[in-house]
């Protein structure tokens, strides 16, 4: 759909109201703002760290994703959540194409579960690096999760074997030099696999103000780019021979999934959202249905990417 300029237009239920005039995209509920971004290039939503947003989030996010907070991928045989995540983080395995004892980091590893599985699966030294001491905190058994932030640079330079960043870039506002610390940290020939949700390269101003700016604030995603911007960015920091595959099809069935995990988790433990708060709780689900609309029009999708570090290896 082309692009095309509008000075005022709105949508509303009796209850919630989306609104967008001139670069202004908000949405209110009874007449309360609670969300609210503009369609300068601006992240305005920089200003609250990633690292807040998982401290504030931690519980809920145990509740409603559990052991792994990223997309599952779903097949006819998938029965539920944790196997769908699990398909996940099998397949990037597969992609890293490493022989057991490989060191590997995992970039932004939440509570270390991705790496855990892959030792087991593939027998692979898997290092884990989170920006949320919580999460560290509650890391699942066997996991090693350390605290750091990416972008600052921690980690040996060309020490890794392979390096795996599940959902994490997104959250990275600099993509540029994210992608130069993965080339940084590994050895000459040494694999990348990126797990990314990202937007159509071309949105319509509706998706745009509606769908994705919306997202990107309420997700604390800065570095939520297009595929083609990505593929870009990982040839220019050395990587080469690159290949991807959109499994937005597979992995869209995941946000219907905590809809109704958010809606059980309301009606058996409501103290789990009261802690977070009802606004803000509120603001999850909305961002959650936009997810579940975007990924339905094609404005959102999901790619796996992987390349090799240039260089021969040892």
């Amino acid at each position: 759909m082309a692009g095309r300029s509008m000075r005022s237009a709105s949508f509303s239920t009796d209850c919630f109201t989306f609104k967008w005039q001139g670069k202004i995209c908000w949405a209110s509920v009874g007449g309360k703002v609670v969300s609210g971004v503009s369609d300068e290039g601006s992240e305005d939503h920089a200003e609250a760290s990633t690292r807040h947003f998982y401290e504030r989030m931690d519980e809920v996010m145990r509740h409603l994703w559990g052991e792994h907070l990223h997309h599952g991928l779903w097949d006819g045989e998938t029965e539920d959540f944790e196997q769908a995540a699990r398909h996940l983080v099998s397949e990037v395995g597969r992609r890293l194409r490493l022989r057991a004892g490989a060191r590997v980091i995992d970039v932004g590893c939440g509570y270390g579960a991705a790496g855990v599985q892959l030792e087991r699966e593939c027998g692979l030294r898997v290092e884990g690096v989170t920006i949320s001491p919580r999460q560290r905190d509650h890391a699942v058994s066997g996991a090693r999760v350390e605290v750091g932030d990416w972008l600052a640079g921690i980690g040996d330079d060309g020490a890794a074997d392979g390096v795996i960043a599940i959902e994490s870039l997104e959250h990275m506002a600099d993509t540029e030099l994210a992608l130069r610390h993965l080339a940084r940290v590994l050895k000459p020939g040494g694999r990348v696999v990126l797990a990314c949700w990202v937007r159509v390269g071309n949105p319509h101003w509706l998706e745009r103000g509606l769908l994705l700016r919306p997202i990107r604030h309420a997700g604390h995603l800065p570095g939520q780019r297009s595929e083609a911007v990505l593929l870009d960015g990982l040839r220019r920091a050395g990587f080469r021979d690159l290949e991807r595959v959109d499994f937005s099809h597979e992995v869209a069935r995941t946000w219907r999934a905590c809809l109704r995990r958010g809606l059980a988790l309301l009606r058996s433990d409501p103290g789990v959202f009261r802690r977070l708060g009802w606004i803000a709780s509120l603001k999850l689900g909305i961002t959650v249905g936009g997810i579940v609309v975007a990924y339905h029009v094609g404005a959102l999708r999901y790619v796996v990417i992987s390349g090799t570090r240039n260089g021969s290896a040892k």
